[in-house]
């Protein structure tokens, strides 16, 4: 985990511009920086700032490392454009969710985006496949960091933020912005898969006090917060934001959490292939990724695994969490294609061998402004 010779400095400048911590906190495991329903606010109505403890960075070197991360994984990557980016999934021979990643083209280098859950089944299952390839997989000697912007006021506060630098927001472009003595990475995504739509930026742990203090001196007239834990988790599961450790593991594979998108039917063979070809060409994808909907709470005491009247099992709870926007338990799980219609009665099961009635519920449970 971040921990920063800093912690204390950037500490003293949040609290300075009235947000609530502890002199002890680490800024990564703040639950509410302020009030849970102004960030959530900001993250429906305004731009809110989330300081991602769980992003990793990792370096790719060799000449073959497009050819190879392309023929090991499902997207397209070969002809990756200099400057831009793409999202792209590690899978088993069966088809199973390894990890997620996103490629960027430095122009001179590459990089892998991934969550800290798959850094290293990441790194094993390239060295695993790395025979006579030019391509060495690493993590860099600079301890980069990754903070991340949502909600529908992102665009403009991102032109607002950089004005000077003449920075285009275009979908999975990389911008390499200068800010003072230090340097960083724009990420622009819109694509439903990435987060709803974000913005991230990549930089030195170093820097980031000087970072944040010029975002907090440059909020201008935006619905501004910074996000902690309690209102992103809120979000994440209202929005249907997959969890790389919860949703993104090798219990389901990408067809079951609608990340079809992520998959490039028409190139070579990848590992995995010859799985996912099929379940989706005979229509053999059994269960889905879907919202749930309790009828009381269900946070710690309850079984993951959903019933039908006949007690048979319908599917698996993945995330579970209480709305603060909607006043009520909702969660995301993975139900067999027959109960999504929703006209099955379903439950969960409490320590207690109570019945908790569990309603299936499109995603997302709220609708945002793009």
């Amino acid at each position: 985990m971040f921990v920063s010779s800093s912690n204390t400095e950037i500490i003293e400048l949040l609290k300075s511009k009235g947000y609530q911590l502890n002199d002890n906190s680490n800024i990564y495991s703040v639950d509410s920086f302020s009030n849970i329903d102004d960030e959530l606010f900001s993250l429906y109505n305004g731009v809110g700032l989330r300081l991602n403890k769980s992003a990793k960075i990792l370096e790719l070197l060799g000449k073959d490392c497009l050819d190879f991360i392309h023929r090991i994984t499902t997207n397209s990557i070969l002809n990756l454009p200099a400057n831009e980016f793409i999202k792209t999934i590690f899978t088993n021979e069966k088809g199973r969710i390894i990890g997620l990643a996103d490629i960027l083209n430095l122009g001179e280098n590459l990089l892998l985006k991934t969550d800290f859950f798959f850094k290293d089944k990441i790194i094993a299952w390239i060295n695993r496949y790395v025979i006579t390839d030019d391509v060495t997989v690493k993590e860099p000697s600079n301890n980069n960091l990754v903070i991340d912007f949502f909600g529908p006021q992102r665009f403009s506060f991102i032109e607002w933020l950089f004005d000077s630098q003449s920075i285009s927001v275009s979908s999975n472009k990389i911008e390499k912005i200068r800010l003072e003595d230090f340097e960083l990475l724009l990420l622009s995504s819109s694509r439903e898969h990435s987060e709803n739509g974000s913005f991230s930026l990549i930089l030195n742990d170093k820097d980031l006090l000087s970072l944040l203090s010029f975002i907090l001196n440059k909020t201008g007239p935006f619905d501004f917060n910074l996000i902690g834990k309690t209102a992103f988790e809120s979000y994440r599961i209202e929005q249907g934001i997959l969890n790389a450790e919860s949703e993104l593991n090798d219990n389901f594979n990408p067809h079951e959490l609608n990340l079809s998108e992520l998959i490039d039917t028409k190139k070579g063979c990848y590992i995995g292939q010859e799985v996912l070809a099929r379940l989706e060409t005979y229509d053999k994808v059994q269960k889905k990724i879907t919202g749930l909907e309790f009828s009381e709470d269900i946070i710690s005491d309850v079984s993951t695994e959903i019933l039908d009247e006949n007690n048979e099992i319908a599917g698996y709870i993945t995330s579970k969490v209480y709305s603060h926007k909607l006043k009520k338990y909702i969660g995301l799980g993975v139900i067999r294609k027959k109960y999504l219609s929703g006209e099955n009665h379903l439950y969960v099961i409490t320590k207690q061998n109570n019945k908790v009635r569990t309603a299936i519920h499109n995603l997302p449970f709220i609708k945002t402004v793009r």
